[in-house]
């Protein structure tokens, strides 16, 4: 359901900033329909992804021990983690509704934004894996 708010927002947005033309209603909920279930199934996608390359770094690389080293080892696969996702999904939403400005900034731009993201997914997975892991002792 919060997908549902984030594309209304970042539809209406891209609109008003010129970035996409929505020629009516039709278009508008199409835009809304694909933007949604893209979220959903990308952000499905980067929450296991994050876990299973978290999931070995507990073991080879465990917290609070080896902090110095897990830190940058996260935030470097979460970045590369965050950009392949971003770049598959800017090719499927090029595939769909091609970007005006062309494929090659957007996919710089959401590979970055995608990112940013992931690194924030990534520190409440740890977040939340270190609350439970504690609260069971």
């Amino acid at each position: 359901m919060p997908q549902l708010f984030i594309q209304l927002f970042i539809i209406t947005y891209n609109h008003f900033t010129g970035l996409i033309y929505i020629s009516g209603i039709f278009n508008f909920l199409v835009r809304l329909l694909f933007g949604t279930t893209f979220s959903a199934l990308f952000g499905v996608l980067i929450v296991f992804i994050d876990l299973k390359f978290i999931t070995p770094l507990d073991e080879h690389l465990p917290l609070p021990e080896k902090l110095i080293v897990r830190i940058p080892t996260e935030v470097i696969i979460s970045i590369l983690v965050g950009a392949v996702i971003g770049t598959v999904l800017t090719f499927s939403a090029n595939f769909i509704f091609p970007y005006e400005d062309g494929l090659q900034v957007n996919i710089v731009k959401n590979a970055l934004i995608v990112s940013v993201i992931n690194l924030i997914v990534t520190v409440g997975l740890e977040a939340m894996i270190w609350f439970k892991r504690n609260q069971a002792e």
